[in-house]
């Protein structure tokens, strides 16, 4: 609900409340039971999901969502408008790593100063260009990029310095978008499962983990073949039907 909140309040601001949506508050109370639960793993993980939706609000500013999680469900999860406009979607991505890059920080050096090992501080990502932007800087920079403001390249020596890590993961499979505009049917429901760890109450949904290009399409070739491979049984075991003609 966070994405809903921040509207409804934007709303309220504006004396514009006779706009809530009555969905919102039939979606609020048909959930009251579903209770958030955090389960963390021992990989020594922290998993961070941040994405950006591109020039979202009437004023063309984009919009960031992130979601933090050590295994199942999300220990932080955060929605909120960018205060600078952006000229492409590379950009808002960039702007969007920028606005919660402080939380990830943070997080682990608390983590860490509780006396636990972290070993890896991951932010996923599904914009590819934006990716090679945070790992190289302006190394990576065209025509498009080169007016890029040199704080947004703070990631860029938290990276070099291994403090962070920026790895890919499909749009798919992004629950950060779960934060940054209004989803609906199948990919709501399950990124709602992943984020509260509600697990066997709507969908079987385990662990969130992001895997490449190359292991996804894989996956989707072996699934693929399984289903041809259904079909042909299918058809083999069918009867074959004889038809008399009499003359």
């Amino acid at each position: 609900m966070t994405y809903w909140v921040k509207n409804i309040t934007k709303l309220v601001q504006d004396n514009q409340i006779r706009h809530l949506d009555v969905k919102t508050l039939g979606f609020l109370k048909g959930t009251i039971d579903d209770v958030l639960q955090l389960e963390a793993d021992d990989k020594q993980t922290l998993s961070w999901y941040i994405d950006a939706a591109f020039a979202v609000h009437m004023d063309m500013k984009s919009h960031t969502g992130a979601v933090f999680t050590m295994g199942k469900g999300a220990l932080v999860s955060d929605s909120r408008k960018q205060r600078v406009n952006s000229r492409s979607s590379t950009e808002s991505e960039i702007v969007g790593v920028d606005d919660e890059i402080h939380k990830v920080i943070w997080a682990k050096r608390f983590i860490e100063y509780q006396g636990f090992k972290v070993k890896h501080n991951i932010v996923y990502q599904d914009n590819t260009s934006s990716m090679k932007l945070e790992q190289n800087g302006k190394e990576s920079s065209g025509k498009r990029t080169r007016h890029f403001d040199i704080k947004i390249f703070y990631v860029t020596d938290l990276v070099s310095r291994n403090e962070v890590q920026v790895k890919h993961c499909p749009t798919d499979e992004m629950i950060g978008d779960y934060m940054t505009k209004p989803l609906v049917g199948s990919k709501f429901k399950r990124f709602r499962d992943l984020i509260m760890n509600l697990s066997g109450i709507y969908h079987q949904v385990g662990q969130q983990e992001c895997v490449g290009k190359k292991h996804l399409q894989q996956s989707k070739t072996t699934n693929t073949t399984l289903r041809t491979s259904k079909v042909r049984s299918k058809n083999k075991r069918r009867p074959k039907k004889v038809v008399l003609l009499s003359q």
